[in-house]
């Protein structure tokens, strides 16, 4: 799904089926919390069949003002067709979700301590950071796979510009909350974000992202203690926490070893924002580049989901992962509900250990 044109048609609380938000998504799905001491408890969902004690781990990491609900259309599809090839831990980032607000990105990565080798599975703002765990973690993360984002993030402008735009950002957060009526009418918000989202896909979110409205936290004059406000840390949403300079980001990106999966959306302005061209050509390991046709959130929405999970999967199948399919299924198999045309509209780049540049630049060329 295509970011929506500056003129486009704002959704409103009527367009939202229903008044609740959407329950656990999958029999395969659970609610965990992980904590490491008071204030200090990160939120998740894990997915697992719980019959594979060998399933492979995935630690799932999702975007800016998202939760792990991100993946719950992505990993439903994994889970209908391979239930028992995955143990999967989709974390909700400090701040958002069900976390807390004021815990580290490197203490919700502490989940990972006892796990010998995993997969990291990371969006936007999870693969900038996830990034940096497979770039100080090599000897453990065994395949890296990024979607519409990859390494750490660099701020456009000056480092005034940079400060300034810090300081603007913390102001506006630390006013009062907004307060939505109704489920759907925060729903309805979300559809119409910086990334403008489906029905389905803003629900799927929802279910991680409100809480009640208080009379004393709020001067809206309509909640009357009722109503709902956003449950992330407004100050989690004032990115960037950090700019990376450009040695440091070769540095980072050129210590991953582990074989990378980067999959970018070609009606989003990730690919150019992240100067992808330039940045996939730093990795140490093996890469393969995948452009498909949809916005930002391709993982999340109905539309395109099922290709970027079928990508996904063939990607890992190809990598030796083991993928122990239900009977009847395969990975093809995720791709029901998508749009009849994507598939062909897919294009394929791989790197090996840097070898195919020039065809990279190509396939991107008219992205850039």
């Amino acid at each position: 799904m295509t970011p929506s044109p500056p003129n486009a048609t704002v959704a409103t609380a009527a367009d939202i089926p229903g008044e609740s938000a959407a329950p656990l998504p999958s029999p395969y799905c659970r609610e965990a919390g992980f904590h490491f001491g008071p204030g200090l408890r990160i939120a998740a969902s894990v997915w697992s069949s719980r019959r594979n004690e060998a399933a492979t781990r995935i630690l799932a990491v999702h975007g800016i003002g998202d939760n792990a609900a991100s993946w719950d259309h992505f990993l439903s599809g994994v889970f209908e067709v391979a239930p028992d090839a995955f143990h999967v831990v989709a974390i909700d980032l400090p701040g958002h979700g069900f976390s807390d607000h004021w815990v580290r990105e490197g203490v919700c990565f502490q989940i990972t301590t006892e796990w010998f080798s995993f997969v990291i599975l990371s969006h936007s703002l999870g693969a900038e950071i996830s990034s940096l765990l497979a770039a100080a973690m090599p000897e453990r993360v065994s395949h890296y796979i990024a979607f519409d984002g990859l390494g750490p993030y660099r701020y456009p402008g000056s480092a005034a510009d940079f400060l300034r735009a810090g300081l603007a950002r913390h102001t506006r957060a630390v006013g009062p909350k907004r307060v939505f009526p109704t489920v759907a009418a925060a729903t309805a918000a979300r559809m119409n974000g910086m990334f403008p989202l489906s029905a389905p896909a803003a629900g799927a979110l929802i279910r991680r992202s409100l809480a009640p409205a208080e009379p004393s936290t709020t001067t809206d004059p309509y909640s009357g203690g009722g109503g709902f406000v956003w449950s992330s840390d407004p100050l989690s949403l004032t990115r960037p926490r950090y700019d990376y300079q450009p040695d440091c980001i070769k540095d980072v990106l050129a210590a991953i070893r582990a074989p990378t999966l980067s999959v970018w959306a070609d009606g989003s302005s990730a690919a150019k924002r992240y100067a992808a061209h330039e940045r996939v050509r730093l990795i140490s390991a093996d890469v393969t580049v995948v452009v498909m046709p949809g916005g930002h959130h391709v993982h999340l929405e109905p539309d395109t989901v099922g290709v970027a999970t079928f990508a996904a999967l063939k990607w890992l199948e190809r990598q030796g992962v083991p993928m122990p399919f239900a009977a009847g299924k395969s990975a093809g198999d995720v791709l029901s509900g998508t749009t009849a045309t994507l598939p062909g509209r897919v294009r394929r780049v791989e790197l090996r250990n840097g070898w195919g540049a020039s065809g990279l630049v190509a396939v991107f060329a008219a992205h850039l």
